[in-house]
């Protein structure tokens, strides 16, 4: 009502007053339930829960599915199946962050000077295959205990290997 009273003009500083107790025990109700429900769901959890039990199946079993993208509509098409999302999502952000046609960039070949260009012997030598001394020296110059990769293996693996 306060708030319907508000959108016709200014509230006089009394309303206004009352406004913020009303919002602020409000906000503090609406605290009271969320705690309340959360520690409903850890006592629920600490009785049934981190067992295998059928009660710990569900509840993994249910994020898992709340969790889940079975399809996703474009327009009029619904693209259903793990693989057609995986692709339209790929094509999407190849075409999002890509670059647009005609957006390309081309440089003048006379912005650099002669003296500041690579030469023939020096492009050559940056194009060609990595030697496996190369490969090795930095395999091993690399640190111990770091993150693995993005294939998940660390370091250390193909160190000893």
């Amino acid at each position: 009502m306060l708030e319907e009273i508000e959108e016709s003009g200014p509230l006089s500083p009394e309303m206004y007053s009352i406004k913020v107790d009303v919002s602020a025990e409000l906000h503090e109700l609406l605290v009271n339930e969320e705690i309340f429900w959360l520690q409903q769901s850890h006592e629920r959890w600490l009785l049934k829960g981190d067992l295998n039990t059928d009660y710990y199946h569900k509840i993994a079993n249910g994020r898992k599915r709340k969790n889940t993208i079975h399809s996703v509509k474009v327009g009029d098409v619904e693209i259903e199946g793990t693989d057609n999302l995986i692709t339209h999502a790929t094509e999407f952000y190849k075409n999002f962050f890509g670059p647009a046609p005609g957006n390309e960039f081309h440089m003048d070949p006379n912005t650099w000077a002669t003296n500041e260009k690579l030469d023939e012997k020096d492009n050559v030598d940056l194009c060609r295959a990595f030697t496996e001394a190369e490969v090795k020296e930095a395999l091993f110059a690399m640190a111990h205990n770091r993150a693995p990769g993005p294939d998940n293996i660390p370091v250390e693996f193909y160190q000893v290997c």
